[in-house]
């Protein structure tokens, strides 16, 4: 009703949130309920963390009635304290935000550690002693290099790929790895095969 206790045909109705310190107002609509005259305001989570929850304080409470025909009405209703949401400080901890970051530290593979050089000495040795055998045993047969001469073309084609094979094995301890050095040993075996049974064949045909 009016201050001449007429009935006020409500239009419209409105509550006022005024903050105490800065002043700023805040005005919710509630909604008619029906049509029973009842109007009702609800204060839900997505309304709190868009008005209050980054502005906390004591707010003044005020009901705002308004009519087309008749102007409107302001009631206090009295005061009510605005706390600051755990919404807020979840926003900024999940926020990216910009500026310095922390130093990213990276831990590279450590290098594998050598084996001691006099290992590495005695294996190199070790690899070497029997073509040095080979050679000395060769030197005491008395091996007759000459007949190379008689059959020259397929003799070299078969050492050469016998050398081929052996620069393979060395390649392998080297660095290689051993898929790629199996499909050059595939390669190589064709080759090696047809050039010494060519040699050998010429061999037995002229009697050397």
């Amino acid at each position: 009703t009016t201050d001449a206790d007429k009935p006020l045909r409500l239009d419209q109705a409105l509550v006022s949130f005024q903050h105490t310190t800065t002043g700023n107002e805040v005005t919710l609509p509630a909604k008619a309920v029906g049509k029973s005259g009842v109007f009702k305001m609800e204060m839900t989570r997505k309304l709190f963390r868009k008005h209050f929850d980054s502005a906390p304080g004591q707010y003044n409470v005020a009901l705002v009635l308004g009519s087309y025909t008749e102007g409107g009405l302001l009631y206090k209703l009295g005061d009510v304290y605005m706390a600051e949401g755990s919404s807020k400080s979840q926003a900024s901890v999940a926020s990216p935000g910009y500026g310095p970051k922390e130093e990213i530290r990276h831990r590279f593979a450590e290098s594998q550690r050598m084996p001691n050089v006099a290992v590495s000495l005695v294996f190199s040795c070790a690899v070497v002693v029997p073509l040095v055998a080979l050679l000395v045993v060769w030197a005491r047969l008395g091996v007759n290099v000459d007949n190379l001469q008689k059959e020259a073309a397929g003799s070299l084609a078969f050492l050469g790929l016998v050398a081929a094979y052996m620069s393979l094995a060395v390649a392998y301890w080297v660095g290689v790895k051993l898929f790629p050095t199996l499909a050059y040993a595939l390669v190589l075996a064709l080759p090696t095969f047809v050039t010494g049974r060519y040699a050998l064949s010429k061999r037995i045909q002229k009697g050397i």
